[in-house]
């Protein structure tokens, strides 16, 4: 079960790193807070969703950037070879891939919390529950 909050808090995280980049190119920000807030859900927003697994923490955040970085040259050259070249494009793209992704990895992991959950307080009312005398 801790593994799984862990899941569900990366995926909250990267969710709301791809709501802060798309909030910061609606708004007029100077151009040092842009880079910041972009280049820090381009180092880590997408590998934040697809790095799961108990041995995160104990591989570092090396496997996280690793994958966001991976991600981001491979959607890159995705939109490079469709000819329509736009890095707005691009970083539009990484962050509808990381909402969804996100969100479905958020989901999944709460409903494994649930089921979890569920399953002790049934164990717990089983073990605690008055005797049933059959007549």
């Amino acid at each position: 079960m801790r593994a799984q909050v862990a899941v569900r808090r990366r995926a909250l995280l990267a969710v709301a790193s791809a709501a802060l980049v798309v909030w910061s190119l609606t708004l007029p920000l100077p151009p040092v807070a842009r880079l910041l807030v972009v280049g820090g859900f381009l180092v880590s927003g997408p590998g934040l969703v697809l790095v799961v697994g108990e041995d995160v923490r104990a591989l570092g955040p090396v496997v996280v950037v690793a994958a966001s970085v991976a991600v981001d040259v491979l959607v890159s050259q995705a939109v490079l070879y469709t000819g329509r070249w736009s890095g707005t494009g691009a970083l539009l793209v990484l962050v509808g891939l990381v909402l969804v992704l996100g969100t479905a990895r958020f989901a999944l992991a709460h409903r494994r919390i649930l089921r979890t959950a569920r399953a002790r307080a049934d164990w717990s009312t089983t073990l605690t529950s008055p005797p049933v005398h059959v007549r």
